[in-house]
This record gives C-alpha cells, structure tokens and sequence, in this order.
C-alpha cells in the first residue's frame, strides 16, 4: 500500500505535478462530476470484490475436491470451505456462488466502462464549451494572448485528452482498490509471501519513479509539436497563395516533415515508455512468483498457499500494468490541463459581455469622454483623454495616420475592449452597462481586415445572422457586390473558399462592405472599408451608402482626406495621445 500511495505522489520535475494533484487540478476544471467519478470507482471495487471472492472460492474449491476426506484447504488462516465434501448440493453451492460472482465482476466491468464513456465525452464536451464560451467573452487583447494554433489545439485535441486524464483517474482508483483487495487475500494467504509483494512493490515504486520526470518533459514536448504542426497546417491552407506566389512550397514542406517527424519520435517514445513500465511490472510479479516457488522450503508455506498466491499474482498484474499506464498518463496530462486553465482561468482577463441595461434605438448620439486604453505591457498608452461626440444621424470621420489608434477606437465603440480610463456614453447610459445584443443589433461594421469565413457568397454576407435573401441582395447591390456576384456559376450559392480566398482583394472588400449594409443598422461604421477600392469606385460606393443611410448614423475610420467631402464633421487623430475634431465640446443631453 505504501508503494502505492508513493507512485501515486510522484512528481514530473520541479514544475510538474503529482499523479494526486493532476486529478485534483481536472476536478477544479468540471467539478460537477467529482461525485460520479468516486461512485464509478465504487463500482469498480465492487467488481474487483466480486473477482476476488470468485477467485479464491475457485481455488479453495479445486483443492478441497481434490482431497476427498475435506481436510485441505486453501486459505490455512482463513479456513475457507472447511470440510467441503463432493456432495451434489455442495458443488451446486459453489457453482452458484461462482456464477454469481463472476458475473457481478463482469456486469459491474460493462456499467462501469459504458458510464465512463458518457462521462469522458461529456467532460471534454465541458471543457470545450467553457474554452469557446471564454474566447467569445473576452477582450480582443486576452485573445490576441494566444497563438491561433495553439487555441486550435487545445480545442481540437486536448480537451479529449483531459477526457482521457478522467478515465486514468477512475482506472486508477480502481486499479489501486482492486491490488488492496487481492493484496489483503494474500496478507490472509500468507503473510510471508505478502512481505515479499510489498517489497517488490517498493522497488517498483522507485523504479517508476525514474520515469516521472522524462514523461513529463516528453508530454509537453509532444504537445508542442503538435501546435507547431497545427500552426504550419493552418497557415500554409490560410496563405497557400502567397505560399505558392514566393516559392517557398519546399521551405514549408520541409518545416512540415521536420514536425512531423518530431511528432512520430514522441509519441513512439510514449508508447515505448509504456512499454518498459509494464515490462516492469510483469518482471516484478514474475520474480515475486519465482520466490514463491522457493517459499515453501525455505519459509514452511503451505503448498495450497502457495497456489492460492500465485493465481492472486496473476490476476493482480494486469492490474498494476494498468495502473502504471495510467499513472504516467496523469503525469503527462498536467500539461494540456495547465494550457486549458491558463485559457479558462478568469483572474488575468478583462470581460465586454456588456450589462443589463435594455435599448431600442439612440436618440441623441454618442459621446467619448476622457477615454484612454493601454495594452498590457505596452509602455504607454494607445489612447489618452479622448473626447469627442458623433450626434445621431451624422456623418462623422475619424482621419489619422497609421497607428494613431483608429481602430482602437473601433474597438471600444464596439464594445470589443474596454476603455482603461474614461467612459463612452450612449444617450448618457456607459456603453458598459449596455446589454450586448441590444447595442450589436444597433451598430455593424465593415472593417478594413475583412474577417470572412469559408462559405458560399450568401453565407458570408448573411454570417449566422437571419437576414433573408432579400436583405442580402439588397446589400450586396448597394456595396457594389453584386455586379461579380451575378457572373459566378453559382451566383449567390458560389463557394467562396476559406476566407473567400477565391476572390479578389477588391471583391473580398465589397464582399465585406455589404456584410455591415445588410439589415441597414442605426449606426454604420466604415473602418478603412473601401481602401481597397480605386477613388472612382470609392467614391461610388460611399455616395450610395450614404443616400441609403441618410437618415442614420454613419463613421468612417480613413486616412484618405479626399473622403472627408462627403461627412459632417471629422475628428482628427494626430498622436496616440491626442485627439482633435471640428465639434471638441462634449455633448450635454
């Protein structure tokens, strides 16, 4: 048991954790399953005392036959079947109870696994959707934290191997009951023998002990080639374009296999590691059997004795096999879980699900006072003491260099990041008390990084949102789309490709353009969305948006003077810290 208790303890390293604090690191995850994880590790100790009570029922029975005047037993301290004699009714008995037994361990074995798989699929169903709930939640800044390959990754893959963590610790708790189980039956067999199992157990222990740390370092090493080839996949598919246009097909086909490669060699040398561990295991059950044959000369064990421990030993080894399996998946599954709550964990990131308070529609405009934002970790700020209003129904500019902190200020208008100092206020009411789905439904942007998705033309305009296809027509002929969109093969149902990579610069744009017309929104911003347009179509398209939005809001973010002829008022950026505009005074409501 002591053995036990110390591989249980075992620690990867000096950053790592033990097989204990792994398993307590996943309840913190989904605690909602803490109770059924110790009722299926019930389950499983009630099979493995069903096994053991068949097995050494088995056993005595075999023996007693086998000695016709009933004087023999198996189990000398215990005296299991003493007496038993070869009557019809004593055989059934046995059988029964044989029967029932086996087939409670067997049955047991079946709930057990069923239950698990339901489980398993569910905490890694949790965990993903605490992941994607996390991502749609937080500032663009906390996302931006993360490698897209890495969110990928831990998404795709390694929420399934917490689940799989889960399924170790169940396996485990049981695997360790069941050895306590069949080590007692052989403590009452002979405790000489059992002396010598505890023994063997220590040094397993020590033994297992030396593979704690390379596993440790071999998981995080695994998972991070994983990434890489999950980064390099993604942006080959994503620029496979440029990819091709600068020749750098072999570059990237060498990275690949390289990665790949890498990849191989880690997870063959998991299973090697597997491999040796149970070697072990088998090696120190075979040498315990090897003194066991030796026991009854030199320790006077009785000969039923020693068979009734060897069929223990048996039986035992595929558990500790198991045991040793899970152990190092546990150790290895520190790694995904210490990923998986650095993305999940609420302390260290800023929130813009918005509040409570309900809006129709803005009556008289919107105001930035004091604003200011700093990056984390930036050495200063982005934006400081921003002040300035865009009346309802106007057509205001927001001009300046790049990196003045334009599309900062997008953000914060959207409700994409928060100010750090300062508030905006709608109508009076801070934009952070808005309820989100209130204030998306007023304001839509068509944005100078056109954020389309792999889809048919149709799909990209509409973007999960239930306009019908008349709206979406409608849109796409104010944005100009529609003079392309009308000669594809399939028009409107056209596959556009991942992130309609089979269109142009130009038309991707237009593309965008309509996404934010569509519905025809209170509040309209532009973020450099016609830049990609040549001054002649520019100028089409912003004189038709304009008519159709005459009577509502409309901002444009641009650093093309020439489009200021067609707004109201203009706010001028000069420096990430000082704003200037044609109207500076606040607006009072």
């Amino acid at each position: 048991m002591r053995g036990i208790v110390s591989l249980l303890s075992l620690r990867s390293g000096r950053s790592g954790k033990s097989a204990l604090a792994v398993a307590r690191e996943l309840f913190r995850l989904v605690p909602e399953v803490r109770l059924t994880t110790f009722l299926m590790i019930g389950i499983g100790i009630a099979a493995g005392l069903a096994e053991t009570v068949g097995i050494t029922l088995l056993v005595a029975a075999l023996f007693s036959l086998a000695n016709p005047d009933g004087t023999v037993t198996v189990l000398s301290s215990l005296q299991i079947l003493s007496g038993f004699d070869e009557t019809a009714s004593s055989r059934g008995l046995v059988v029964t109870i044989l029967l029932v037994a086996l087939s409670s361990k067997i049955i047991l074995t079946l709930v057990n696994g069923v239950w698990n798989a339901r489980v398993s699929h569910a905490i890694s169903e949790s965990i993903r959707n605490q992941l994607y709930d996390q991502l749609l939640d937080i500032s663009l800044q906390d996302v931006s934290r993360h490698d897209r390959g890495e969110l990928i990754t831990i998404l795709a893959t390694e929420s399934y191997e917490v689940a799989g963590a889960h399924t170790a610790i169940v396996r485990t708790g049981i695997n360790v009951s069941t050895i306590v189980l069949f080590g007692g039956v052989l403590l009452a067999t002979s405790w000489q023998i059992a002396l010598i199992a505890i023994f063997a157990g220590v040094l397993h222990s020590l033994a297992m002990s030396l593979f704690a740390n390379s596993y440790h370092r071999l998981g995080r090493a695994t998972s991070i080639v994983l990434e890489q080839l999950t980064r390099i996949s993604w942006s080959s598919l994503q620029a496979f374009k440029a990819v091709r246009a600068f020749g750098v097909e072999e570059v990237n086909r060498q990275t690949f296999r390289e990665l790949s490669r890498q990849a191989a060699r880690s997870l063959a040398k998991s299973e090697i590691y597997n491999q040796i561990t149970g070697a072990i295991s088998e090696a120190m059950v075979f040498a315990v059997l090897f003194a066991i044959v030796l026991a009854p000369a030199l320790l006077d064990v009785p000969f039923a004795s020693v068979v009734g421990a060897t069929v223990l030993l048996f039986r035992m080894q595929p558990h500790i096999r198991e045991f040793n399996r899970n152990l190092l998946l546990l150790i290895k599954a520190d790694v995904p879980l210490e990923r998986i709550r650095s993305v999940i964990t609420r302390d260290d990131k800023d929130y813009v699900t918005g509040g409570d308070y309900r809006i129709e529609t803005v009556r008289f405009g919107i105001e930035f006072r004091g604003v200011g934002f700093h990056y984390r970790g930036a050495e200063r700020p982005c934006l400081s003491n921003i002040n300035f209003s865009i009346p309802v129904g106007s057509r205001t500019a927001i001009i300046g260099r790049s990196g003045s902190g334009k599309t900062t200020l997008v953000n914060l208008l959207l409700g994409l990041e928060r100010p750090t100092s300062g508030k905006i206020l709608v109508d009076g009411v801070d934009l952070s008390t808005l309820r989100r789905a209130d204030w998306v439904r007023l304001v839509s942007i068509a944005g100078q990084d056109v954020e389309l998705i792999e889809g048919t033309i149709s799909e990209n305009i509409r973007f999960h949102r239930s306009f019908d296809e008349k709206d979406i027509r409608a849109a796409a002929n104010l944005a100009g789309a529609d003079r392309y969109i009308n000669f594809l093969p399939d028009g409107y149902d056209e596959w556009a490709g991942d992130e309609a990579i089979r269109l142009s610069g130009g038309q991707r744009q237009r593309l965008s353009v309509a996404r934010g017309l569509v519905g025809l929104p209170e509040i309209l911003v532009l973020d450099e969305a016609t830049s990609g347009l040549d001054e002649e179509t520019e100028e089409e398209v912003l004189r038709a948006v304009i008519e159709r939005f005459r009577d509502r809001t409309i901002v444009l973010i641009t650093h093309r003077r020439s489009t200021l002829r067609f707004m109201d008022n203009f706010i001028e950026i000069n420096d990430p810290t000082r704003a200037s505009s044609v109207n500076p005074e606040p607006a009072t409501w």
